[in-house]
């Protein structure tokens, strides 16, 4: 649908491995990161409930992935990342393009929140 295509599937995170399992960590989305990690397989849409109140899903495109977030019984569409056309698993991305795509953070001073609490950047 439109509104997802208006979104760029910019967003910056980690995909941790261990073993044969990878897991999407988020911990600096602001209030709707996701409060563990979440073990997805990467390559196909699934829907992982990790605690009460935390269910995802990570739906799986051709060029990116969606993450989705129950909410109140509707998912609500957290952001995209991009998949790589070579690996067909995420794309990684280099020290200098994240931190261009978080420049804004680290560029203004104030208050950013952080799930639970607030961390003062000056």
């Amino acid at each position: 649908d439109q509104e997802r295509l208006k979104r760029p599937p910019t967003h910056n995170l980690l995909v941790v491995h261990m073993g044969n399992d990878k897991y999407l960590v988020d911990p600096g989305f602001a209030g709707a990161s996701p409060r563990f990690p979440i073990r997805f397989n990467f390559l196909v849409t699934e829907e992982v409930h990790v605690s009460a109140g935390d269910h995802y899903k990570l739906e799986v495109d051709d060029n990116f992935y969606r993450l989705n977030w129950m909410l109140k019984g509707t998912w609500l569409i957290l952001y995209q990342f991009e998949r790589d056309p070579v690996t067909r698993l995420c794309k990684v991305e280099n020290k200098e393009t994240t931190a261009y795509m978080c420049k804004d953070l680290y560029d203004s001073p104030g208050l950013v929140p952080i799930r639970d609490n607030f961390v003062q950047i000056t």
